[in-house]
């Protein structure tokens, strides 16, 4: 995202084994002299997060009241603090709803990710390797599949995807299956069926393959959010989760969800 200048990666299984890398860590933010540190935080209070912010060195340290998420002992990390307003519906105004208080809001609700020339020269190789082992011609129109989700109750059933990609086959659009390390066992039934498979993507090279699409059919997962932030047309699937809370914003993602809330 060209709005965003740095990124400092906490790499948490890395410091729990090596507990005396958050002092590099915190040193490294320390470093920039940053006036203010904001927490965004609407489900609970982490003190991992309160840490970060007090040893950023921010004089100016911001947060939802933690008596909002029962955490109220960790509002002594902090001297700013706004009141939570339940009444936002969408993850992304509840983040950033904590800067209301001082006069600040949200000018786009979008996701933008933006892709490289290299990964997007990338993704064309991959997929042109893949139609190739299929017999497909090259720059078809095809449709990303991702049947996977981190969460196991968040999957739609294999056959039922393998019955749509069927019917995109119909409409003249290439199913192109997508999975990642998570669900690899997956990929022995897609083979047996002779469905084109990408296994195991970089993440901003599957970012390049979805923005290449005509279209990405998801679980709410991940990668969702990332076909999105590309501005792929997107339709995902929602089991339990409310849509109208986690779907990304704009017409761009049409949101799924059977009336019982069963995936």
């Amino acid at each position: 995202n060209p709005d965003i200048s740095k990124l400092y990666l906490y790499k948490k299984k890395e410091i729990n084994h090596a507990p005396w890398k958050i002092f590099s860590f915190f040193a490294e933010i320390r470093k920039e002299q940053f006036d203010l540190a904001v927490t965004l935080e609407t489900q609970r209070t982490h003190l991992t997060n309160d840490l970060i912010a007090l040893f950023s060195g921010a004089p100016r340290r911001l947060r939802y009241d933690g008596n909002a998420f029962d955490g109220a002992d960790s509002n002594i990390f902090y001297n700013m603090l706004s009141p939570y307003d339940a009444a936002l519906a969408h993850e992304i105004d509840r983040n950033f709803g904590v800067l209301q208080r001082f006069g600040l809001a949200l000018k786009e609700r979008g996701l933008r990710l933006t892709i490289s020339d290299d990964d997007e020269q990338s993704a064309k190789r991959a997929i042109e390797t893949i139609f190739a082992k299929h017999g497909i011609k090259p720059g078809s129109p095809f449709a990303v599949i991702l049947p996977g989700a981190y969460k196991i109750q968040n999957r739609w059933p294999l056959k039922n995807y393998m019955s749509v990609a069927r019917r995109l086959e119909e409409k003249g659009l290439v199913p192109l299956f997508m999975l990642g390390p998570a669900e690899e066992k997956l990929a022995d039934e897609l083979i047996r069926n002779e469905f084109p498979l990408a296994l195991k993507n970089p993440v901003l090279e599957a970012a390049a393959i979805f923005q290449l699409s005509k279209l990405v059919l998801t679980n709410d997962t991940g990668l969702m959010h990332i076909a999105a932030g590309v501005g792929a047309k997107t339709v995902a699937l929602f089991g339990e989760t409310n849509p109208s809370q986690w779907k990304p914003p704009g017409e761009i993602v049409v949101s799924v969800q059977s009336s019982d809330n069963k995936i």
